[in-house]
């Protein structure tokens, strides 16, 4: 598990690099708009996300279709429930933090709540 966990995180080092690559080369390269930028950054690193937690971090061999769908579901849902729940936690614990802290909370809670549903539901093995 320990390994898993350790693909996981490189992966997504690698997804953020590629991701934030492309959007500073489309927004200061190309001088395109800031949404723009961001939106196709982002989708960027949320491709290269799926195909190699897909292929590296979970071998899976489960339907492309389905884990697509699937993966799009946990990443939403982690990313909702984690910095929601994060603002939360430190106006309650630590309000001099405030928006920073709930950020690097947030990057905690969702990191592990995507890990969790993509081990458990998106790439799990057949019992």
């Amino acid at each position: 598990m320990t390994g898993k966990i350790l693909r996981f995180l490189l992966v997504g080092l690698v997804n953020t690099l590629i991701g934030l690559g492309v959007t500073l080369l489309l927004y200061h390269g190309f001088r395109t708009g800031y949404w723009f930028a961001t939106a196709l950054g982002n989708g960027c690193g949320i491709v290269v996300s799926y195909l190699l937690n897909r292929r590296f971090t979970f071998s899976a061999k489960t339907s492309l279709k389905n884990d697509w769908l699937r993966f799009l579901m946990v990443v939403l849902l982690s990313y909702l429930i984690a910095y929601r729940l994060s603002l939360y936690v430190i106006d309650f614990f630590l309000p001099s933090f405030g928006g920073t802290g709930a950020i690097l909370v947030g990057m905690i809670l969702y990191t592990v709540l995507n890990f969790i549903g993509q081990n458990y539901w998106v790439f799990k093995k057949p019992s």
